[in-house]
């Protein structure tokens, strides 16, 4: 059996259940769970070098924002599989929760590779860090939280945005908190040219001063 074939069986057997029992949709190896306000999506996601002899992949998670969508006035994806296509509020993979400073955890499959042994390790890293990470994440009030701690721990390799900061806060009524983010926004020298041009569009579309 190729390993391409042996991770889908993995992936149909032992994996998919684990998800399920939790709520979340798939489809391929993308599971999705959507609540209100929050969208959290785990991918499994191939390397871009894998062959019919060997397959590699590792756990990538994203979470979304609605109210951030229907603030600044964008349509919402129309499928939450494709979320690839669009930047989360906050988004990282297996290597910010379980090794921050070292390697980067993957999974490798070869013709002779002990599929029970992937399984295990795979589920393992699900339930002791992927899921319990994600899973509170539920509001925007959460999302902010944990936009706080990665900032101050810097957990993550990119930090989340502080454009998206401006917005959420505003989404909780948080105004005044929005408008001091955005005048600290403002105040960042960026080599972006677009970095400002966005600042504006925010500004605009939530009704906050420009200085």
């Amino acid at each position: 059996m190729k390993p391409k074939e042996m991770y889908k069986m993995m992936l149909s057997e032992s994996i998919t259940p684990l998800f399920k029992e939790r709520s979340y949709k798939k489809k391929n190896n993308v599971f999705v769970r959507e609540y209100p306000e929050v969208v959290q999506i785990v991918h499994l996601a191939a390397s871009s070098w894998n062959l019919p002899d060997y397959y590699d992949f590792s756990i990538d998670f994203a979470l979304f924002s609605k109210p951030y969508y229907a603030l600044m006035q964008y349509e919402l994806p129309k499928s939450w599989f494709n979320s690839s296509l669009h930047r989360p509020i906050l988004g990282g993979n297996i290597q910010h929760l379980k090794a921050p400073r070292g390697y980067t955890p993957n999974y490798h499959i070869v013709s002779e590779t002990n599929m029970s042994k992937v399984a295990e390790s795979l589920r393992s890293d699900l339930i002791n860090y992927i899921l319990p990470y994600i899973d509170p994440l539920r509001s925007t009030d959460s999302l902010i939280k944990a936009i706080e701690v990665a900032k101050e721990q810097d957990i993550f390799g990119s930090l989340p945005n502080i454009h998206d900061e401006i917005i959420l806060y505003y989404s909780l009524d948080h105004k005044e908190t929005a408008q001091a983010k955005l005048i600290e926004a403002l105040s960042i020298e960026h080599g972006n040219p677009y970095y400002k041009l966005k600042l504006i569009e925010i500004a605009g579309k939530l009704g906050l001063d420009l200085p």
